[in-house]
C-alpha cells in the first residue's frame, strides 16, 4: 500500500507510490535522438506539465506501441514481476521522477488507461496502479542519478544506442565530474571514452554548420568513424588538448560530402566552351556510410582523388583514381609475389614436368610488369628531351599560325610581344589558342600532349584511350617563328592499321594512331602512338624535341600536385619576392609558405595560427596570384601561359598585380600569353606608358559562319583608345 515504507540504503528508501503520482523523464536519454524530442528544462513544472508528459509517453511507447509491446504481453501474462527495480527521486508535493524504469512505467499507465475502458488486462493486478513498488532516492545529486544510469545502459545487460551512451558521457562532463572519474564510476576505457566525446563534438561543429539541419542521428556511426581513423583527424588538425578541429577548411568540405548539395538550374559554361544545363533538385551525399569512411581515409590526402570524388559524387570514383591509393595496392601485389616466391623456392623439389613451361609464363609477366615501370605510357626507345634554344634567347615568338586545330582554321597571329593579350567573349577560343601554343612548343612531347587532354577532359590518371579517340577527330596543325627560328608541328589521325606501317597491330583492340612531326629550323623530330580499346597503348619515340620552357596556370591547375611541385622546386631561389609581393598586397600576416613533399600541398606560415596552415584555407585569389607568379623561374627564356588571368583575383588586385608580372617576364625573359574576359584587368596592363610598346592586344571573335578570327592592336594604340573612348578588347562575334 501506498505509504508503507522500508529503508533499503543510505540516501534511498523503498516505497509503493501511487502511478498518478509517477512522471515519465521527459529529457530521458533513451530517446533524445528521435526528431520528435524537445529538451525540457529540469523544473518541476516542466516535468509535469501535462502536454509534456503526454510527448514523454509517446514517444516511449512508440508508433502503436512497438517499443512497449514486450511489456505489454508480458505484463498481460504474467502481472507485474518486479525483476527491475523502477527508480525515482522526489518533485515536491508527492510527486516524483523516475530515472530508471520509464518504459515500465509508461506501460502501466497504458494498462490503466485500458482497464478504465474496459479492456482486458489478463493477469496483471489493477491494485498496482495504485501501488507501484519504486525505490526512492533521497540524493538529489545529478551526477549520481546519471552514473546509475551509466551503470545499466553503458555497461549493463540493457545498453542504449551509441549515441545515447555518448550523450550521458557528455553531460556528466559537462557537469564538472572529471573523466578519470567517470570512467572509473562506469568501468570503460579511456579509448572508449575519448572516442564518444571526440565523435559528438564532430557531430556539434556539424550541426553548427550550414548543413546542421540535415544531421540524423543515424550518421552517429559515420560521424564516429571519422573519429576511428587517424588519418582523417590528422587531415582535420584535431587538436586534443583543445578538443578542436583546427582546419576549418578541410572540416567544411568533410561536412559537405556528408550532406545534399543543391543543384541548379542555370546553366554554366565549361572549360571547352559548352554549355551544360543542370536539374534542379538535390545531389545525394557522397558519403553515407562507414565503409565509404573507411575508402575515404586511403586517400584523404590525394586533392586529385579528392576532386574526382567530389565531381563524381561517390567515393568509389576517388578511391579509383587515387595514385595513393594505387601504389598501396601496387606495393602490397610486390609483397604478396616476394612472399609467395619464397615460399615456392621451399616448395621446388616438390615442383612438376610443367612447372619450368609455367614458370616461364610468369617470367614473361614480369618482364611486362618491369616494362610498365619505365612511365604510364609504353615507349621503345629512350625518351631524351632536346630542348632547342635553351638560355639563347634573344626574341621568342614574332608570329604563330594555327592552321587547324578545332574551331582554328589558317588564323594567324602576328606581331607578337613580351606580353600578349587575348580577349573575346566566352567560346571564342582563348583558351583553345593557349592549348595550341603549348603543343607547338612541347613538339612530338607525346607525354606532354596527353597530358593537356588529361586536364581538358579533367580525368586525374591515365584516361580511356577511347575517350581520346572519339575527341581527337581533325589533325592539328600549327607553327610560328621562335628566336628567328621557324618551328612547327603536325599531328595526323591515321585511322586505317593497315597502312600506319605497324605489323604487331592487334586489329580486334585497336582504334588509331597519332603521328607526330615536328620541326626547328634543321631539327626534326617524329613520334608515334598506337590506341587500343582495351589501353594497351604503345608509343614510338626516336628523341622528344622541345623549343624552350613553357608553363601553363589556369583555374583548374591549382590542384595538381605534381606540378606544384615542379613549379615549387623551379622557385626555391625566387620566393622571397614572391612572398614579399603577397604580404604587402594580400596578407601582411603572412610570413612564408612551404611545400609538404609527401603530399605535394602548400603550408602557410602565419602570425593568426601557431601550426602552419594548409593554402587552402586562405582566400582563392591568394592561391591563384601564388600560382601564377611561380610559372615565371619555371619558364625561364621561354613561354608562360595564363588563362582567365582575373580568374578568383579581386579587381582591386589587379593594378598591383599587373606591374608584379612584367617584373618577373622581365627578369626571366619570358614571354607571356595572358588570355581574360575581365575589362578591368586589361585597361590594367595600360596604365604603364612607358611599358604599353611591350604589350600586343588581341580580340578573338567568331563570324557568322563559326570561323575564328583574330584582330590585333598594338598596345601603344590601345593604350590610347582606352583614354579616348575608353576602349573594350573584348570585342563580340561579328
Amino acid at each position: 500500500m501506498e505509504g508503507k515504507e522500508e529503508e533499503i540504503k543510505f540516501g534511498s528508501r523503498r516505497q509503493n507510490i501511487s502511478l498518478k503520482n509517477l512522471y515519465l523523464d521527459t529529457n530521458n536519454y533513451r530517446f533524445i535522438d528521435s526528431e520528435h524530442y524537445r529538451k525540457t528544462t529540469s523544473a518541476v513544472n516542466d516535468y509535469t506539465n501535462r502536454t509534456n508528459q503526454s510527448n514523454t509517453e509517446r514517444l516511449i511507447r512508440g508508433e502503436r506501441n512497438l517499443n512497449i509491446k514486450d511489456l505489454i504481453d508480458s505484463f498481460r501474462t504474467n502481472g507485474f514481476v518486479e525483476i527491475d527495480q523502477i527508480q525515482v527521486r522526489e518533485l515536491g508535493t508527492g510527486k516524483y521522477l523516475v530515472l530508471e524504469g520509464n518504459r515500465r512505467v509508461a506501460t502501466l499507465k497504458y494498462l490503466e488507461a485500458e482497464y478504465k475502458l474496459g479492456n482486458p488486462i489478463g493477469q496483471l493486478d489493477p491494485t498496482i496502479f495504485t501501488a507501484v513498488p519504486v525505490i526512492i532516492y533521497t540524493d538529489n545529486n545529478e551526477q549520481h542519478h546519471r552514473i546509475l544510469m551509466g551503470l545499466k545502459h553503458i555497461n549493463g545487460n540493457k545498453r542504449w544506442p551509441a549515441i545515447n551512451q555518448a550523450q550521458l558521457l557528455q553531460d556528466l562532463e559537462t557537469s564538472g565530474m572529471p573523466e578519470a572519474e567517470i570512467r572509473s564510476a562506469l568501468g570503460i576505457t579511456k579509448l572508449t571514452y575519448s572516442r564518444y566525446i571526440y565523435t559528438l563534438k564532430l557531430i556539434t561543429d556539424y550541426k553548427e554548420s550550414i548543413y546542421g539541419d540535415q544531421f540524423r542521428t543515424t550518421m552517429f556511426n559515420i560521424f564516429a568513424e571519422i573519429v576511428r581513423k587517424q588519418e582523417l583527424m590528422s587531415w582535420l588538425q584535431w587538436d586534443e588538448r583543445s578538443r578542436f578541429f583546427n582546419h576549418t577548411n578541410n572540416k567544411n568540405r568533410l561536412f559537405s560530402w556528408l550532406s545534399k548539395e543543391p543543384k541548379t538550374d542555370d546553366t554554366e559554361e565549361r572549360e571547352d566552351g559548352d554549355i551544360t544545363d543542370y536539374d534542379a533538385g538535390n545531389y545525394e551525399p557522397i558519403i553515407t556510410k562507414g565503409t565509404d569512411i573507411r575508402d575515404l581515409a586511403k586517400f584523404i590526402t590525394d586533392e586529385d582523388a579528392l576532386t574526382k570524388m567530389e565531381e563524381a559524387r561517390t567515393v568509389a570514383a576517388g578511391k579509383e583514381s587515387s595514385k595513393i591509393v594505387g601504389e598501396d595496392v601496387f606495393n602490397s601485389s610486390l609483397d604478396t609475389i616476394d612472399q609467395q616466391l619464397g615460399i615456392a623456392y621451399g616448395a621446388s623439389r616438390y615442383a612438376k614436368l610443367d612447372s619450368k613451361i609455367r614458370l616461364q609464363d610468369l617470367k614473361k609477366k614480369i618482364n611486362g610488369l618491369i616494362a610498365t615501370q619505365e612511365g604510364s605510357i609504353k615507349t621503345e626507345t629512350q625518351k631524351d628531351i632536346i630542348r632547342l634554344n635553351g638560355a639563347n634567347v634573344s626574341q621568342h615568338f614574332t608570329e604563330i599560325t594555327i592552321g587547324k586545330y578545332k574551331a582554328f582554321n589558317k588564323v594567324e597571329v602576328k606581331n607578337l610581344r613580351q606580353i600578349n593579350l587575348f580577349a573575346g567573349v566566352n567560346n571564342a577560343g582563348k583558351s583553345t589558342l593557349l592549348e595550341a601554343i603549348y603543343f607547338l612548343v612541347k613538339q612530338n612531347d607525346v607525354f606532354s600532349f596527353f597530358d593537356m587532354y588529361r586536364r581538358r577532359g579533367k580525368f586525374f590518371n591515365k584516361f580511356p584511350s577511347t575517350w581520346l579517340h572519339l575527341n581527337l577527330q581533325d589533325d592539328i596543325e600549327v607553327s610560328g617563328v621562335f628566336n628567328h627560328q621557324t618551328t612547327s608541328l603536325k599531328i595526323h589521325k591515321e585511322n586505317d592499321y593497315a597502312t600506319n606501317g605497324t605489323e604487331d597491330i592487334n586489329d580486334s583492340a585497336y582504334l588509331s594512331t597519332l603521328n607526330f612531326t615536328a620541326k626547328c629550323a634543321d631539327d626534326e623530330a617524329h613520334s608515334s602512338y598506337d590506341l587500343y580499346e582495351d589501353n594497351t597503348d604503345k608509343a614510338q619515340i626516336n628523341a622528344i624535341q622541345e623549343v624552350c620552357n613553357i608553363s601553363f596556370s589556369s583555374p583548374f591547375s591549382t590542384a595538381d600536385g605534381q606540378q606544384l611541385l615542379k613549379l615549387y622546386n623551379a622557385n626555391l631561389q625566387h620566393l622571397a619576392p614572391i612572398v614579399d609581393f603577397i604580404q604587402h598586397n594580400i596578407d601582411s600576416k603572412l610570413s612564408a609558405i612551404l611545400i609538404n613533399s609527401d603530399t605535394l600541398r602548400f603550408n602557410v606560415i602565419h602570425d593568426d595560427f601557431d601550426v602552419p596552415q594548409d593554402l587552402t584555407q586562405f582566400g582563392d585569389g591568394l592561391q591563384r596570384v601564388f600560382h601564377i607568379a611561380l610559372q615565371f623561374a619555371a619558364a625561364r627564356n621561354g613561354i608562360a601561359l595564363i588563362d582567365e588571368i582575373e580568374n578568383a583575383i579581386h579587381h582591386s588586385l589587379f593594378k598591383k598585380l599587373i606591374p608584379f608580372i612584367k617584373q618577373l617576364a622581365e627578369k626571366f625573359n619570358v614571354q607571356v600569353f595572358i588570355t581574360s574576359h575581365s575589362k578591368e584587368c586589361i585597361d590594367a596592363f595600360f596604365d604603364d606608358d612607358v611599358y604599353n610598346e611591350k604589350i600586343a592586344i588581341y580580340n578573338l571573335s567568331r563570324n557568322k559562319e563559326g570561323n575564328i578570327l583574330c584582330k590585333y592592336d598594338s598596345g601603344e594604340l590601345f593604350g590610347e583608345l582606352i583614354e579616348l573612348i575608353n576602349a573594350d578588347a573584348r570585342g563580340g562575334n561579328e
